[in-house]
């Protein structure tokens, strides 16, 4: 059976009314010829109703309508049986009697035709069109109503008696020809008045969308959207489809898993049912995320009993809904599956009582928790959350927070922690907290993934040495992340002594390494660790270059991917941290600092560091830098430099060895410049827009152009298709800790 609407009729579709059997149309070439015929025929008609010729067009569409192979027959002048026949049974109560009508003969006996062809359709409402311009008023009519009679279930019929009717009732006034259509069709069809007329387009829009939806054998047009929209404009209850009533219970629960949490809400106030409905669907309160809840009284532990499969729990702001201990005991008793819980607060968390000898239950499934804005007073929730969830976290998130518990990690580890994120921050202050890392370290053995900023680093235990002997097995074998920010440090009393180390070896897995400040006695702590087992308080914080004080065994990194660093490492140094990197094709990322920035220690005046790395002269970056050249690189940036002679004060700028050393990466499309020291502003910006001409770059990241040079870098950047970004510094590419 050749497949005419496109709908394949044997996978449980209606069969069309009077379906037509055809040969296949490649094999058929009369047939094809009459599809051809009746495409000429109906284009004609269409083009001489625009020129307002319609008997000619007319003459067209009858034509085209002849060629249908259901051979339609027509019916005779007098149409009055059949819109009385039509519009009585619209009027019934039952509303398959149009359908039931339809199907049958006329009461004159005339035997309709019934076909589902999309081209007898459209030519058929095209013939009905035709009919109203030429003022025809009654014959469109008629004409509208063998639409739906020849296919019932297709709402072109219905969206044309529809158009008629309204037409006759606004123009009955002014328009003679529709005046005398309107007393035809209220005689014929025995209406009363006008007014019965408008309830009859009503059960016409009505008994169109029951049968197109009972019906129906074709998937939705544009005439399936003009006679909902009919509907809903006539304000019938009929265009109000609840899809709760339509859709099977699981298809709906599916859909409203889309919705984000306010679109969820507004799904509660649709009406009771909805409501009902959606409070005891389960599935969708699994991932519960709140931006700023109002205190729920006695409902919050109501809730959280009615869903206890809940997976994730968000509350951005908690200002209005402290967590104290009466509610954490809820959470932990009533959410025994939680997985996730974020907790925040923009103005640092309020006091929440006294949290001891609360006795809480295992948060046995949690493995991701976060706190954001965490300070002093609020440290018990910190320590009972991690009192309840310490054996089975895997990450811990404390941003923004002023508050650290040292202690606990020493008194309850965390085996399964892989990432760990601690960002300490005080509201108008610059200060750093001294951080011990000696319980840190031996606390998470199968760390991954750790990010720090605002902290001064120190070894509390030198007893305890985390490098000597067979004490450095098994500590932090599985980092493969390292991120800290550009307020770190590391713990130094006295500048003539050294300070310890406090870090683990890098082990040659990993990945990604971020070091955003430019305290050198940090990076060489985390770069150039030897594995060694000399005593830490003899040796130098950083290597000799040949090697002869503790050789390079901990350096070597040759799965790297991302490499970024705001302070200046010696390329000699360099050399043997990235080397087996690019060699093997892995390192994507590479960010360097050619020399280092002025900075004011918050400890103590660093005018010289004796344990800072051996002083060089000036990179140049194609000689000094040739180990890095990769064709894997696809980001390339560098910071603070400026090759131009020192004697004239920097007034110049020479950026051109950068420009040479960019020329090495051929895959190279993301580039970021922060220039260094010059002390006018015109050279660094032609370096700038220069820059912007590369033809490799697409994205390049600066901190120069502001202002009429911003403008004019966007203006070179638009026509090249580059974006154009402006950064203040380095920003950290990690990935968000809580998923």
């Amino acid at each position: 059976m050749a497949n005419l609407n496109g709908l394949d009729m044997a996978n449980g579709a209606p069969e069309p009314l009077d379906p037509h059997l055809f040969e296949d149309e490649e094999g058929d070439d009369e047939f094809a010829w009459q599809l051809r015929r009746v495409e000429n025929m109906l284009t004609k008609g269409r083009a001489l109703m625009s020129k307002a010729q319609y008997p000619g067009a007319l003459k067209s569409l009858m034509e085209a309508v002849s060629l249908c192979p259901c051979e339609p027959d027509t019916h005779g002048k007098d149409k009055s049986c059949n819109i009385l026949q039509c519009i009585t049974a619209v009027q019934d109560s039952d509303p398959d009697a149009l359908y039931n009508v339809v199907q049958g003969p006329c009461s004159c006996g005339f035997e309709w035709p019934s076909c589902t062809y999309p081209r007898h359709i459209e030519t058929l409402d095209t013939m009905a069109e035709c009919l109203e311009g030429a003022q025809a008023h009654v014959a469109a009519f008629s004409t509208a109503l063998g639409l739906i009679r020849l296919d019932p279930a297709s709402p072109v019929g219905y969206c044309r008696i529809a158009k008629i009717i309204r037409y006759l009732v606004r123009r009955s006034g002014s328009d003679t020809k529709a005046a005398k259509c309107l007393a035809v069709v209220l005689r014929d069809g025995k209406l009363a008045s006008k007014d019965k007329l408008r309830d009859m387009l009503q059960a016409f829009v009505k008994s169109g969308l029951h049968n197109m939806e009972k019906y129906r054998h074709s998937y939705d047009d544009k005439h399936h959207v003009i006679l909902r929209k009919m509907a809903h404009n006539l304000k019938m209850p009929q265009s109000r489809r609840d899809p709760i009533k339509k859709l099977p219970r699981e298809i709906f629960s599916m859909i409203l898993m889309y919705l984000n949490f306010p679109e969820l809400i507004c799904c509660l106030l649709v009406n009771k049912h909805w409501n009902q409905v959606c409070v005891k669907d389960s599935a969708l309160w699994r991932d519960l995320r709140l931006t700023a809840p109002r205190n729920p009284g006695r409902q919050f532990g109501t809730f959280l009993q009615k869903h206890s499969n809940m997976r994730t729990l968000v509350i951005e702001n908690i200002d209005k809904l402290p967590l104290n201990p009466k509610r954490m005991d809820m959470i932990s008793f009533y959410l025994p599956n939680l997985e996730c819980l974020r907790l925040g607060s923009p103005r640092f968390f309020p006091s929440m009582g006294r949290f001891e000898g609360v006795p809480g239950k295992q948060l046995a499934k949690l493995t991701q928790l976060s706190l954001v804005g965490i300070e002093q007073e609020s440290a018990g929730l910190l320590e009972k959350l991690l009192q309840l969830t310490h054996t089975s976290l895997e990450v811990l998130d404390l941003a923004e927070s002023t508050s650290v518990m040292e202690d606990f990690f020493l008194h309850h580890p965390m085996p399964k922690l892989k990432k760990l994120s601690l960002h300490f921050s005080t509201p108008g202050s610059k200060d750093v907290m001294e951080l011990d890392m000696n319980n840190i370290v031996m606390s998470t053995p199968n760390l991954e993934s750790l990010s720090m900023n605002g902290y001064d680093l120190r070894w509390n235990d030198p007893d305890q040495f985390p490098f000597a002997g067979d004490q450095k097995a098994g500590q932090w074998q599985s980092l493969r992340s390292i991120c800290f920010g550009e307020d770190m440090e590391l713990s130094r009393g006295d500048p003539d002594i050294p300070a310890s180390r406090c870090l683990p070896p890098l082990n040659k897995n990993m990945k990604a390494i971020e070091i955003l400040c430019s305290d050198l006695v940090l990076i060489d702590n985390v770069l150039f660790t030897a594995d060694s087992d000399s005593n830490s308080d003899d040796r130098p914080l950083h290597p000799t270059l040949d090697g002869s004080t503790f050789p390079f065994e901990s350096l070597g990194l040759p799965h790297l991917e991302l490499f970024r660093c705001a302070g200046r490492i010696d390329p000699r140094l360099l050399r043997h941290v990235l080397m087996p990197a690019c060699k093997n094709g892995t390192l994507q990322v590479l960010e360097l600092t050619e020399r280092e920035k002025p900075r004011a220690s918050r400890r103590w005046n660093r005018t010289r560091n004796p344990w800072a790395p051996p002083s060089f002269d000036s990179v140049d970056p194609v000689v000094d830098l040739a180990f890095a050249f990769s064709d894997s690189v696809h980001t390339l940036g560098l910071s603070w430099f400026n090759w131009a002679a020192e004697d004239n004060h920097y007034s110049a700028f020479d950026g051109q060895p950068f420009m040479a050393w960019l020329d090495h990466f051929p895959n190279v499309r993301t580039v970021t410049v922060h220039p260094g020291p010059c002390s006018r502003k015109e050279p660094v910006v032609a370096f700038i827009l220069k820059l912007l001409t590369h033809a490799n770059i697409k994205v390049l990241h600066q901190n120069v152009l502001i202002g009429t040079d911003w403008d004019a870098g966007q203006k070179i950047a638009k026509k090249r298709g580059i974006l154009l970004d402006h950064t203040l510094r380095f920003e950290t590419m990690r990935a968000p800790f809580v998923e």
